[in-house]
Formats: C-alpha cells, structure tokens, sequence
C-alpha cells in the first residue's frame, strides 16, 4: 500500500476555497475529480511516464530528477492499447542507451543526437536531456502508461471532502508512493480547477452580455415596430382626416 499523501503530508493543500459556496460543493468535487480535469493534469505533468529506479528494499520515481525527459504525444499515446516498458540509461558520452521490446519488436539501440526521436510499432517516442538535472548513469525502468489506466489510477487514489458540513472548503489528498508525484498532481489539479471555474465564469459573463445584446436588439426592434405602427396610425387616421375635411368643404361650396 503506498503512503498517503494528504493534506498533512502536502502543505500546500490545506484546503481549496470554492469560489461556489457551500451550496456548489457537491458540484465542485465533481468538477475536481472529473475524468476531464484529472487527464488535464496528467498530460501537464507528463505523469503517464516513470522513471523507476529498483533499490534493495524499494522502488523510487526519479520524476522530474530523471536526467532525461521521455514522452510520447497525445496522438501516440491516445491509440496505446497497453503500457509501454523498457530500460533506458544515460551515457558518460551524453547519449542514452534503449533496450527492451515495444510492440514485439527488439529494441537495442543508442540515440546520440539529443533531443532525438525513436520509432516504435507502437508510436515515436521522444528523448532529451533534462535541464538542470544530475547526470545519473544508472539504468532506468521506464514504463508509459495508456492515459485512460493513468487517470483511472489517480481518480481512484483522489479524496475530496468538505472540511466541515458547513464550510466552502474542500480537503484534497492523495493516496500515492511517490510523495513528490502527489503534491505536484493536487498542486496542478487546484490550478485546472480555478482555471476551468474562470473560464466557465467568463463564459457566463459572455453568455449574459450576448443575452443582454440580443435583448436589446429585440427591445430596439419591438420599439421601431411600435414607432412604425404610431406612424402607420398617423398616417391613417391623417388621411381620414383630410378625406373627411375634403367632404366637408365639398358639402359647404354645393350649399
């Protein structure tokens, strides 16, 4: 079982403010742990790859310590049937060595030319060092996971709760082995949240103002239809006039 990373162990989730109020709480769990917002922060954080060293007693995630940034694109990774693994290991040269078998095929090569590309049956996959990591020669265990499994993990590892019955704050934790993993994905998924939360907002906003517009259009023709009718009434009741005017001094002059 891995360790929990809940608010205790991430500091910087002590709560999520609503912007809704308590009324919205309900929603708003779901919003936060909709399948939509969880794949978002996956795909920010690059979270369907890992970097797995083995130890004698456990593994770790290297993550964002890794000397090298591996990634497949969305269009790669949203036609996986089934996780990608292989060994990768950073040379002295600066080139990384790949070795495993992707889609039944054998793979035992050397990429020299960084950032590089390798083409798998299963998709390219990409390769460059990463800045500012410590060179590690070590080999890695690599593993990119199909999206769908990753993010069915995550929501699955995901707690929303209200901190009380009564308040508009939200507690978040997640259930994880790899702390530093964690804080990142709660960190990432308060940020899609108030983004999404902002951007529904402003789409109110423009759904109002296009509201507002389209009333005043119908407002400022139901206004020109009633001016044109006072001036058909005119019009009308004008002619009545002068005909019955005509009448009358056609009357006056037969006397």
């Amino acid at each position: 079982g891995g360790s929990t990373g809940g608010i205790g162990g991430f500091g910087a989730l002590d709560g999520l403010e609503l912007m809704g109020g308590v009324s919205n709480v309900e929603n708003e769990t779901y919003v936060i742990r909709s399948k939509t917002a969880v794949r978002d922060v996956v795909d920010r954080l690059n979270l369907h790859t890992s970097y797995i060293v083995q130890g004698r007693i456990k593994e770790t995630d290297m993550y964002t310590n890794s000397p090298f940034i591996i990634a497949m694109d969305n269009a790669g990774l949203d036609t996986l049937k089934q996780a990608i693994e292989f060994t990768a290991q950073l040379n002295k040269d600066m080139s990384i060595s790949v070795t495993g078998t992707i889609g039944g095929e054998v793979i035992d090569t050397k990429l020299e030319n960084l950032p590089g590309l390798l083409n798998t049956p299963q998709g390219p996959i990409s390769f460059m060092l990463r800045e500012g990591a410590k060179p590690y020669y070590n080999p890695l265990q690599i593993t990119i996971g199909v999206p769908e499994s990753t993010v069915r993990s995550y929501r699955g590892s995901l707690t929303v709760q209200p901190a009380s019955k009564t308040s508009s704050v939200l507690n978040l934790s997640l259930k994880t082995s790899y702390p530093n993993k964690g804080k990142d994905f709660l960190t990432t998924l308060v940020d899609v949240y108030n983004y999404q939360t902002i951007e529904d907002k402003n789409q109110e906003a423009i759904n109002t103002r296009r509201f507002i517009s389209e009333r005043l259009d119908i407002i400022d023709a139901e206004l020109s239809q009633a001016e044109g009718a006072v001036e058909e009434y005119k019009r009308r009741e004008g002619m009545t006039q002068l005909e019955a005017d005509l009448a009358q001094s056609m009357q006056q002059s037969s006397q």
